[in-house]
C-alpha cells in the first residue's frame, strides 16, 4: 500500500475528493458559459479540481473565458487538443457531452461548486496537519513549523474566498457605507483609498482600495522600482503603513556615484536627512532576496499587518517569486499570481505587484504599452484590479528614437515635456482608463506632479531635468533583469 505519512494511507484523503461532482461541474459550465464568471469569484482556482480531467477542462474554459471567445463544448475539447491533453480526458471517459444528472440551474451550480470548494478546504487541511504531525515528530526548524503552521491556518480558514451572494440589504449597506466613505474624504480634500501621490491617478481610482491588485508594469529602464517607492512615500507620509519587499537604497542622490565614491559633504548631509526622515514614516523594508518562496512571503505579510497594522503591500517584482511545485515560467507566474490574490483577499489591504511587460514592445514601432503585453505573464491581467503601464519616453530619446505625445492627436508632433514619466492606466475594473504624468529624474528617483520648464524632448537633447528640492527617499535598483 502507498503511503504518504506512517501509518497514514493515502485512502484516508481521498474520502475528501469528489470526482464525479468536480466532472458534473465542467460539464456544466461547458453548457452554460453564463456561470463560469460567478463559479471563478467562488473558486480560488484550478487547484480545487482533485481530478485531472476535470482540472484540464476547468483550465480549458476559464482560457476561453478569458480570451472572450464563444464557449461550448466543441470548442472546449477543441482548445484540450490543441493543448496536447485529449488523451487525459479520452482515458478518464470525460466527454462534456450534456448529462441529465449534471446541475442546470444557477442556484444548483453554485451549489455544487461550493461543495468542491468544501472538499478542498478540508483536503488541504487533513493533508497539511498530518505533514505538521510528522514534522513535530522529527527534527524540523523553527521557520520550517511556522511556515506548516501558516498553510495549515490558511487552508482551514480560505479567508476571502467567503460566500459568493449577499443578501440586498447587505450589498445595499456596503454600497451605502463607501459612499458615505467617499463624500466624507471629498469633503476634507482626501483620497478614499491609500493615496498614490499622483493626483490625477487618485481622480481615476479613488486611491488604492482594500479589495484590489494592482499591477505595475514596464520594461527595464522605465523606473518601476522608482516609482513604486515614490508610491511608497507617498502612503506612509499620509499616515498608511507600508510593506516593501525589495532591497533599495533611499537617498535621492544617484546610485552610480554613491557606488563610485563620488559623495561629498553636501550629499552626506542630504543621505543623512532623508534617513532620518525615513526612520519616521511606517515602511516596513524586507530583502527580495531572503522571501523568494510567495508562501514565505505572505507569512510576513500577515505578521506586518498584526503587527505594525500595514495597509498596502509592495512586491518588487512579481516575477521573481517561486513557488514550491512549479518551476516553468507561465505556470510558475499564474500560481504566484494567484496566490498573491489570494494574500490581498486574507489581509484584506490593496497590493501593488510589479511586473515585467513583454519583449514584444520593443519590436513595435510604437513601444508605450499595452494591457496585451502581459497575455504571456501567467493569470496577471486577469486578477489584476488595475494595471498600470510604465513609459518613459527619455529611455527611448536616448537611443536616438523621437516619440511624439499623443495627447495632441495623431499627426500632430508635439514632443514630450522632458522629464515627462506616464503611467497607463490599461485597466480599471471599477473606473475609467487613460494616462496620469508625472515628472522624473530617475537618476535620483525624484518625482512630481509639476512640469519643469519646457524644452522639446528629441533625440540627443540634455537630459538633466531640475526637480522638486524635497527631501527624497527613492531608488532606482541597478539590475532590472527579466525573469
Amino acid at each position: 500500500m502507498k503511503t504518504t505519512h506512517k501509518g497514514t494511507s493515502l485512502d484516508s484523503l481521498a474520502r475528501f475528493v469528489d470526482v464525479y461532482q468536480e466532472r458534473l461541474l465542467v460539464t456544466a459550465l461547458a453548457h452554460h458559459p453564463a456561470m463560469i464568471a460567478p463559479v471563478q469569484k467562488l473558486l480560488p482556482g484550478t487547484e480545487v479540481f482533485q481530478d485531472e480531467a476535470a482540472r484540464i477542462c476547468y483550465e480549458c474554459i476559464s482560457e476561453l473565458h478569458r480570451e472572450g471567445e464563444i464557449i461550448r463544448p466543441h470548442a472546449v475539447l477543441t482548445r484540450i487538443r490543441a493543448r496536447g491533453r485529449f488523451e487525459t480526458l479520452k482515458a478518464a471517459k470525460l466527454s462534456l457531452a450534456f448529462d441529465d444528472m449534471a446541475p442546470n440551474k444557477p442556484v444548483e451550480i453554485i451549489d455544487c461548486a461550493e461543495g468542491i470548494l468544501s472538499l478542498y478546504r478540508r483536503h488541504k487541511a487533513y493533508e497539511l496537519n498530518l505533514t505538521l504531525h510528522q514534522q513535530l515528530s522529527g527534527e524540523a526548524s523553527d521557520t520550517e513549523l511556522a511556515d506548516i503552521c501558516q498553510n495549515v491556518h490558511k487552508a482551514l480558514t480560505l479567508s476571502g474566498l467567503g460566500k459568493l451572494e449577499k443578501s440586498s440589504k447587505e450589498a445595499a449597506m456596503e454600497a451605502l457605507g463607501k459612499v458615505n466613505k467617499s463624500m466624507a474624504a471629498r469633503k476634507t480634500g482626501k483620497t478614499v483609498g491609500v493615496p498614490s501621490g499622483s493626483a490625477k491617478l487618485d481622480r481615476y481610482t479613488g486611491g488604492w482600495q482594500e479589495d484590489q491588485l494592482i499591477i505595475l508594469a514596464g520594461r527595464p529602464g522605465s523606473g518601476k522600482t522608482s516609482c513604486a517607492l515614490d508610491f511608497t512615500l507617498a502612503a506612509a507620509r499620509a499616515g498608511h503603513p507600508v510593506g516593501f519587499f525589495s532591497a533599495a537604497n533611499l537617498t535621492g542622490i544617484e546610485y552610480r556615484r554613491i557606488r563610485n565614491g563620488e559623495v561629498d559633504l553636501e550629499d552626506y548631509k542630504r543621505i543623512e536627512n532623508a534617513l532620518a526622515e525615513l526612520a519616521k514614516l511606517p515602511i516596513y523594508f524586507f530583502d527580495d532576496t531572503a522571501v523568494k518562496d510567495v508562501h514565505r512571503l505572505e507569512a510576513i505579510a500577515s505578521e506586518w499587518r498584526r503587527i505594525h497594522k500595514i495597509e498596502l503591500i509592495i512586491i518588487d517584482y512579481i516575477q521573481y517569486l517561486e513557488i514550491k511545485g512549479h518551476t516553468k515560467g507561465y505556470d510558475r507566474v499564474t500560481e504566484v499570481t494567484k496566490a498573491v490574490k489570494t494574500m490581498q483577499r486574507n489581509l484584506k489591504i490593496p497590493v501593488i505587484a510589479l511586473a515585467q511587460l513583454s519583449r514584444a514592445t520593443e519590436g513595435r514601432s510604437d513601444p508605450r504599452p499595452k494591457d496585451s503585453d502581459l497575455k504571456e505573464s501567467g493569470q496577471l491581467e486577469q486578477d489584476a484590479s488595475l494595471i498600470i503601464g510604465l513609459f518613459n519616453p527619455e529611455y527611448y530619446a536616448r537611443k536616438n528614437i523621437t516619440l511624439y505625445d499623443e495627447q495632441y492627436g495623431e499627426g500632430n508632433k508635439v514632443p514630450f515635456k522632458p522629464g515627462t514619466y506616464c503611467l497607463y492606466l490599461l485597466k480599471n475594473r471599477d473606473g475609467d482608463v487613460g494616462r496620469a504624468d508625472r515628472f522624473a529624474d530617475l537618476a535620483t528617483g525624484r518625482f512630481s506632479d509639476h512640469s519643469p520648464a519646457f524644452q522639446p524632448l528629441e533625440a540627443n537633447s540634455n537630459y538633466s531635468t531640475p526637480m522638486s528640492s524635497e527631501v527624497n527617499l527613492t531608488l532606482e535598483k541597478v539590475d532590472d533583469t527579466p525573469f
